[in-house]
């Protein structure tokens, strides 16, 4: 099955200033923005309206040319160029409520993963699709790796 690259960027910042637009953000991963390398925003939808810090997944992109673009770059200038698009979408007083702390993940970096994005071609879905239907301890999840089927 062929896989892409992908990584992604959480920031946190010392306040839920999203939830206090005149139009808040209240949750969700539906958010994308033309900036480029950013892909998917995804606001927390728990704890809502809640004090203290939180975090925004800030951009998850999974595409093969900036899934594997960012591997060129430093943790540093990845973090500080997603900061930077947060600044650029929700204003400058954003980057005073960042409390310096991220987390970055681009899984080719890590070496017990191959990748992280599958995409099955033709003849796969057939194959390896049932098994997203079906559920393994209560949870609605494929575990192909404890029920594989094989083609004769």
């Amino acid at each position: 099955m062929p896989y892409t690259s992908a990584c992604k960027v959480a920031l946190e910042f010392s306040t839920r200033f999203w939830e206090h637009y005149p139009m808040p953000i209240f949750g969700g991963c539906s958010t994308t923005t033309d900036i480029p390398g950013i892909g998917t925003i995804c606001y927390p939808s728990y704890n809502l309206n809640s004090t203290g810090p939180a975090s925004i997944l800030a951009s998850y992109i999974s595409t093969g040319e900036w899934g594997t673009r960012w591997l060129s770059a430093t943790e540093v200038e990845h973090v500080r160029y997603v900061l930077d698009a947060m600044v650029e979408i929700h204003g400058e007083e954003t980057r005073a409520l960042y409390t310096g702390k991220y987390n970055r993940r681009c899984w080719i970096l890590d070496p017990y993963e191959s990748a992280s994005w599958a995409s099955p071609r033709a003849g796969q879905h057939s194959l390896y699709l049932p098994e997203f239907f079906k559920t393994y301890d209560n949870v609605s999840t494929p575990r192909p790796w404890t029920h594989r089927r094989r083609r004769d």
